[in-house]
This record gives structure tokens, C-alpha cells and sequence, in this order.
């Protein structure tokens, strides 16, 4: 594998994790509300 190829591999690695990322921050907000403040609607 040559370097430009693992380069833009590493980039869209960066890029789709940040994209996993973002509803990954709104579950773990809901669960952290519904586990320990059960009033959160």
C-alpha cells in the first residue's frame, strides 16, 4: 500500500468516526438523562 492511498484511508477513518461520533453524544446524553435523572422527559 503506498503512502497517498493509507493517507486518504486514515482520513476517512478520521472522518467517519467524527461522523459516528455525533449521534453516539446524543445517545449517551438520553441514557445518562433516563439513567440517572428519570425526571428528564
Amino acid at each position: 500500500m503506498n503512502d497517498e492511498r493509507r493517507d486518504i484511508l486514515g482520513f476517512v477513518a478520521l472522518i467517519s468516526s467524527m461522523v459516528a461520533l455525533i449521534p453516539a453524544y446524543y445517545l449517551g446524553i438520553a441514557f445518562y438523562c433516563n439513567t440517572i435523572h428519570s425526571t428528564c422527559s
